[in-house]
């Protein structure tokens, strides 16, 4: 497999590293397991940005992502890390069980926990067009580490 490389473009003093413990109180949060090898990008890369993983737009285009969603401090109800799963773009009942986990403008990639609950599949989900439209939600891979295999490119095949 290709190799991940990252752009960290957040300061070190908001970008904060996650740790089992609290992306197990997450995932309690949220009623789901995330894959192994996605909660292994959150506590070394979270927050930064992916720069030769390039999901395939429908219309062929490549995207590229904001950054992996990182652990963060919110605020002091949750006396310590939350990470941004349950975006409010994704909070109405027609995307229940979606788990976003990136972004890029108003397309999410997330896990699609409707198909199965464990290593589910990674759909590209475009918050533009409506639930019923066959094109507001994508499908990209059966489960996250086709993701990363499928769309990991080399640094020299990446438009900068």
């Amino acid at each position: 497999m290709i190799e991940i490389e990252w752009e960290n473009f957040l300061s070190e003093s908001y970008l904060k590293t996650a740790t089992n413990e609290m992306l197990d109180k997450n995932e309690k949060l949220i009623g789901k397991k995330l894959p192994k090898s996605l909660r292994s990008i959150i506590m070394e890369h979270g927050g930064q940005k992916p720069l030769n993983l390039v999901p395939i737009y429908p219309n062929g285009s490549r995207m590229s992502i904001e950054c992996i969603y990182h652990a963060y401090f919110e605020d002091d109800k949750y006396d310590g890390y939350t990470i941004p799963f349950g975006t409010s773009a994704l909070a109405d009942e027609d995307y229940l069980n979606y788990v976003a986990f990136s972004y890029k403008s108003n397309v999410f990639l997330c896990l699609d926990y409707n198909v199965r609950e464990i290593n589910p599949p990674v759909v590209m989900v475009i918050r533009d067009s409506v639930p019923d439209d066959p094109k507001h939600k994508h499908f990209l891979a059966d489960d996250f580490n086709e993701f990363l295999e499928k769309y990991t490119v080399p640094m020299d095949e990446v438009e900068r």
